[in-house]
């Protein structure tokens, strides 16, 4: 979730939180394509991911370096992480274990209000608000006693 999150980043956000010729940038720009190569496919990036050997490596180092206790490699664990992006007005949800992004609409539609401004900061303005709307109406209302979950927001600083 963590990757699709970073990946769907706008540029200038992108540029603030990757350093250049970071392992992170080097993906991105193997995967993603630019001027010297094209985009991958799915799975591609998940056969280029599979057998790259340092994200392995940096894995491992970051998981040593947390305080949580690290469960048997064996052990069952009932997790999973998606991640909500915002891509050209539209709120995706990016699920690794589904075939496709599901385009859950425009933040205006999720909130039932007419947006009358085309400007993008206004809709990142709401993000939260719509993303909140589809886990309470979606996964909340699905099961209402799961209590087990976490909101994680990558975002750019405040000038406030």
């Amino acid at each position: 979730a963590i990757l699709h999150a970073i990946g769907n980043l706008n540029k200038e956000l992108y540029n603030s939180v990757i350093k250049k010729d970071s392992y992170l940038d080097n993906f991105f720009n193997n995967t993603k394509g630019n001027e010297d190569n094209q985009k991958m496919k799915p799975e591609d990036i998940a056969t280029y991911m599979s057998e790259d050997k340092e994200i392995d490596v940096l894995h491992k180092e970051a998981v040593e370096a947390g305080e949580t206790v690290v469960p048997d490699i064996e052990e069952v664990i009932n997790n999973h992480f998606i991640c909500f992006s915002l891509v050209e007005g539209h709120i995706y949800e990016l699920d690794g274990r589904k075939d496709s992004p599901i385009n859950h609409g425009t933040i205006a539609e999720i909130l039932n209000t007419t947006n009358t401004s085309n400007n993008n900061n206004n809709n990142e303005d709401k993000l939260l608000d719509a993303v909140i709307k589809i886990v309470k109406d979606e996964f909340m209302a699905r099961d209402p006693d799961e209590l087990r979950f976490t909101f994680t927001a990558l975002t750019g600083t405040s000038n406030v």
